[in-house]
């Protein structure tokens, strides 16, 4: 059973976590055709304390495992891969986790929004995690953020020919950056909106090949009802309007001679 922690953003990035890291790879995959560009190590930057308040973190135990996205006071996306034991097909790597009590939201901790429009070519996107910043080197223990963006689903298929269109990939000729062990599930985000979970990237962390993400406006609907389903059972079964008629009329039965 994987424990979730939505990780406080004035926290994960200030202070050492008291969390040990056992990262949740993303899911590696075996690119086809060259490399784009010749790069050295997987890149990234310190990120600034409380500015990405919807980053969240899944903690097995002590051991941190996975990012995650808080997309309301309860709820929190992630990759699937990270919870269950995922299928070799890539498609739809999306969970949605939902909180034993709601988050009491701040300026340091609030929620990112559903995107409203779909991915397009070069968007510009914002990763944040605290996965591994080189192969092989243990992940930092405050949050990392680097700058991609968005490729065509064409040109993704030139690494990655089996990908459909729930998925999508960034990448960045000649940059160094790339995610790693400990980025999946963690979040690709543009103007405040959620637009792709981590989910795969090429064996070994190359950031000279696309890296993968779950493209959330393709899920956006089963996400909204997975949510939704979950707010009506918490408030209660409702009886069905057959049976709420039928109550009706015994009360209305049962009531009426002493009227």
């Amino acid at each position: 059973m994987v424990l979730l922690f939505a990780v406080l953003c004035g926290c994960a990035v200030a202070l050492e976590p008291a969390f040990k890291f056992d990262w949740t790879p993303p899911l590696e995959v075996i690119p086809h055709g060259p490399p784009r560009a010749h790069v050295r190590v997987v890149g990234g930057s310190e990120a600034v304390p409380h500015k990405y308040p919807y980053q969240a973190a899944l903690i097995n135990y002590s051991y941190f495992e996975c990012g995650g996205v808080l997309v309301s006071d309860q709820f929190v996306l992630t990759a699937a891969h990270c919870v269950t034991n995922f299928e070799k097909s890539v498609s739809s790597d999306i969970a949605v986790l939902k909180l034993k009590t709601k988050i009491k939201m701040n300026s340091k901790v609030s929620p990112i929004h559903l995107p409203k429009d779909n991915v397009y070519t070069g968007m510009p996107l914002v990763l944040t995690g605290w996965g591994a910043t080189k192969t092989g080197v243990q992940s930092f223990s405050v949050l990392q953020v680097m700058s991609t963006s968005a490729i065509g689903l064409n040109h993704c298929k030139q690494a990655f020919p089996w990908l459909d269109s729930s998925m999508f990939c960034v990448y960045v000729p000649e940059s160094s950056s790339t995610v790693c062990n400990g980025d999946s599930g963690g979040p690709a985000a543009y103007n405040n909106s959620v637009m792709g979970i981590v989910s795969f990237a090429a064996k070994g962390c190359l950031p000279e090949y696309p890296q993968g993400f779950t493209n959330v406006f393709a899920a956006k609907n089963w996400i909204e009802n997975v949510m939704e389903g979950s707010e009506r059972s918490a408030s209660g079964p409702s009886l069905p309007i057959p049976c709420t008629l039928l109550v009706l009329f015994l009360v209305l039965v049962l009531v009426y001679p002493f009227l």
